[in-house]
């Protein structure tokens, strides 16, 4: 996995075609679905979710010839710490740990793939030689870590900066998906239950050996 920041790769002239064909096609996106699930925790623990893609039958965007895959995502790094060796990615034939995605995807194209404290990022573009399948669609499970001075509450996933999560096939059918439909991928930091103090704990177990002494004698 490359670790170099992913905002400077070198999007070609084929992002630009991309990026219009986006545009143009944006109501292909009502063809696929995308979910999220929710986990939650409290501060300390581990807890992971995932985001899927699949497409529909007749779907306008050809996941088996796709020309350009753009995959972001983003979170609250102060709160949720990444785990990327824990943490999964599944598409065409690859099913596997983050580093390794580049065995799923043709290796004439041009890949950066990398992650962060606050961000998984991977841009796979063709170069003409070879398209890339994404088969049946995408499942990307992380694992994260709440840290212990997290705030209470959710925190919400995103999947666009400068770019958006988009896939596009090779008659630049175009599908965005930097928005999830239901549910969102989040994570839930909860209280943790109240633990008694030392001291209230002695005062409430006398108060029981007391309660117990009264009802023995009035027994007798």
């Amino acid at each position: 996995m490359n670790e170099g920041a992913a905002m400077s790769f070198p999007f070609r002239p084929l992002l630009a075609a991309a990026t219009l064909a986006i545009s143009v096609f944006s109501t292909h996106a009502l063809a696929v679905v995308v979910q999220g699930t929710q986990a939650s925790g409290f501060p300390g623990d581990t807890v992971s979710v995932e985001l899927r893609v699949t497409p529909e039958v007749g779907d306008a965007v050809d996941f088996t010839k796709v020309a350009l895959w753009s995959f972001r995502v983003f979170w609250n790094e102060s709160a949720l710490q990444f785990q990327p060796n824990s943490s999964t990615i599944a598409f065409g034939t690859y099913g596997g740990g983050l580093t390794g995605v580049g065995a799923g995807l043709p290796a004439t194209g041009k890949l950066l793939s990398t992650a962060v404290n606050n961000a998984f990022l991977l841009d796979w573009e063709y170069d003409g030689t070879d398209l890339a399948s994404l088969g049946t669609g995408i499942v990307f499970t992380g694992v994260f870590t709440i840290a212990s001075n997290a705030p209470l509450g959710d925190y919400a996933f995103l999947f666009a900066d400068a770019f958006t999560s988009s896939i596009v096939d090779e008659s630049l059918n175009a599908f965005d998906y930097s928005v999830t439909q239901g549910q969102p991928m989040m994570i839930t930091v909860r209280k943790p239950p109240s633990v008694p103090e030392p001291a209230t704990l002695g005062l409430l177990l006398a108060g029981l050996g007391a309660g117990l002494g009264l009802r023995r004698r009035r027994a007798v």
